[in-house]
């Protein structure tokens, strides 16, 4: 049965779970969302200063101011009994296994059962915290990770019990996929799951060899960031957007759960980051962290003399030549035979990730695809860890792996297994699927009839499917941008994807959509401005800067106009128009 959420609860209205109540609204679900009830005033006065403070966050969580129509404030002492109206509730407290069966034991005699009930946790047991609840709700219960921030992050680990419904649990994926448009991996009850096992291993070592070759924060995160393939936050930079405090608490559960992990000296912070926490310097949310902001000018934490200096992101003009390499094979080859410190530290870096997502695959995931969907959605990567190493040449990177291990140069002394050096071993992703270290076997994806319902579901590198770029017929084209549609779906529905490098909004771009636009008025019924990647860098600013140096200000004037023209035709085309994208 399709399984439908009318109304929804949300326990905790800290940071998570206010954004999380935010995201439900967002979708026009109606949320109820708990707090402790205030110690004076009105008892909903916990909940009601997060919702004001949903107004002031930056990115906005909200859509639109009116979202908040559609949260309603309560508190644990008067509103218990309206969580039996609820068809899914989740559970946004403290990471605190204690407080949460605490909770638990207090909501359950309001819980209906069939009612989805599951835990936003980052990492704690998802089966300890089922025996805190009644074996008539056991079935209903699991974890159900949202990543930071909830409306713009893609990634929901879905992480069943051992007594998790299976009907649940699909029916959840699918709601979760078509009414929040999110990016479910099914995970192991495991320390950290699948995204902040990985991301968060990545992050130590990237610490670690950081200190190894003496590189400064604010070169480390010029070189972990778009370079690479991930967020302009980087690393340091990402400690302050999560909150030390937060990276701590991950580390930590890492540190006291996996004893036994080949790695598990690495699973500590370093003595300048504990002295950071200490003195309350947490990250964005305090205005300082690793980097603070002083007038105009951006400061970056110096261990060396516990103060703070100016940042200087320049990299040696070698290693940003390699970087710069478009064959993945031949850049990361390059990075190896180079004797640039820079360049070993990148190599360092991405060596040990692949070292680590070897071994533990089979711990850690079902199989590599959700490791590498995990860290795109989750982190921000433009490409996961298996992917890259597949995309490098296997076969040579492992025996580069092989041999720094060898020569103890690699974090760990830990084998590769041997699945990796298999003869005719090319990768792990395929036309069968992705190779499950559990299964010893290739798994394809799921079955869900959701998923065969998305006609270009997100590939990844070395998977066979249709590609909008080579789909559809075409109707217009320009360099910026492709008018096309699908006869087979829909004739009436046209969509302009863009061709532009990095989505950069340019005259060829305004040009286009304007033709596509009376080509939906002549012929279509409707019109989706859409492209693959969730992600466009806004106006063409190189252009303007062109227009600028050679003093071609009508032309610059021109472009403007054509701009505001194109938004103006969009607002009143004659046909529907709708903007569409994963961020949407």
């Amino acid at each position: 049965m399709k399984w439908v959420v009318n109304k929804a609860a949300v326990l905790g209205a800290g940071v998570m779970g206010a954004q999380i109540a935010a995201h439900l609204a967002n979708a026009r679900v109606p949320v109820v969302l708990f707090d402790l009830p205030a110690k004076e005033g009105d008892k909903n006065g916990v909940v009601k200063k997060a919702l004001d403070g949903l107004k002031r966050l930056q990115p906005s969580p909200l859509v639109s101011r009116d979202t908040l129509q559609y949260i309603d404030a309560a508190n644990y002492e008067e509103h218990l009994a309206l969580l039996s109206g609820c068809d899914l509730i989740i559970e946004a407290i403290a990471e605190r296994m204690d407080w949460k069966n605490e909770l638990y034991a207090r909501i359950a005699p309001f819980v209906t059962p069939g009612t989805v009930l599951a835990s936003n946790t980052s990492g704690l047991s998802i089966n300890g915290l089922a025996e805190a609840l009644p074996a008539a709700l056991r079935p209903s219960f699991c974890g159900i990770h949202f990543f930071n921030p909830p409306r713009y992050m893609p990634l929901v680990e879905i992480i069943p019990t051992r007594d998790s419904a299976p009907a649940m649990l699909d029916g959840l994926e699918t709601w979760l996929t078509t009414r929040l448009g999110k990016g479910v991996v099914r995970a192991l009850d495991t320390p950290n799951f699948v995204a902040n096992r990985i991301g968060v291993f990545s992050i130590l070592a990237v610490m670690h060899h950081a200190t190894a070759f003496g590189l400064g924060f604010d070169t480390v995160d010029a070189l972990t960031g778009p370079k690479i393939g991930r967020p302009r936050s980087a690393t340091y930079r990402t400690g302050d957007v999560v909150g030390l405090d937060t990276l701590a608490h991950v580390v930590n559960t890492m540190r006291d759960a996996l004893a036994d992990d080949p790695w598990h000296a690495f699973f500590t912070l370093p003595g300048w980051l504990d002295g950071l926490i200490a003195r309350g310097a947490l990250g964005q949310k305090t205005k300082a962290g690793i980097y603070r902001k002083q007038g105009k000018a951006i400061e970056v934490f110096d261990p060396a003399t516990g103060d703070y200096r100016a940042s200087d992101d320049s990299l040696s003009a070698e290693v940003a030549a390699i970087l710069k390499i478009a064959d993945p094979a031949a850049r990361l080859k390059a990075l190896r035979q180079s004797g640039d410190v820079q360049a070993q530290f990148v190599w360092a870096i991405f060596r040990d990730l692949f070292h680590y997502c070897a071994v533990q695959l089979e711990q850690v995931a079902d199989n590599a695809r959700d490791v590498d969907f995990a860290l795109r959605w989750g982190f921000g990567w433009a490409q996961g860890p298996f992917e890259l190493w597949q995309a490098a040449g296997w076969g040579d990177t492992a025996e580069a792996i092989a041999a720094d291990i060898e020569a103890g140069r690699a974090m760990s002394r830990a084998p590769l297994p041997a699945w990796v050096t298999a003869p005719g071993r090319g990768g792990v992703h395929g036309a069968a699927g992705s190779w499950s270290a559990r299964r010893q076997a290739d798994v394809p994806r799921s079955t869900l009839p959701v998923y065969g319902r998305q006609l270009f579901p997100e590939l990844l590198l070395g998977e066979a499917g249709a590609r909008p770029a080579e789909s559809g017929e075409t109707l217009f084209e320009n360099a910026g941008v492709r008018l096309w549609r699908l006869p087979a779906v829909d004739g009436g529905i046209g969509i302009v994807s863009f061709k532009s490098k990095m989505h950069a909004i340019g005259d060829e771009v305004v040009d286009g959509l304007l033709e596509a636009l009376s080509c939906a008025k002549r012929e279509l019924d409707g019109l989706v401005i859409w492209h693959e990647a969730p992600f466009a860098v806004g106006a063409n600013l190189k252009q303007i800067h062109d227009a600028c140096v050679a003093g071609d200000f009508e032309g610059l004037e021109r472009t403007v106009s054509r701009f505001q023209q194109t938004a103006m035709a969009i607002k009143f085309s004659p046909v529907p128009v709708v903007a569409a994208d994963r961020k949407s």
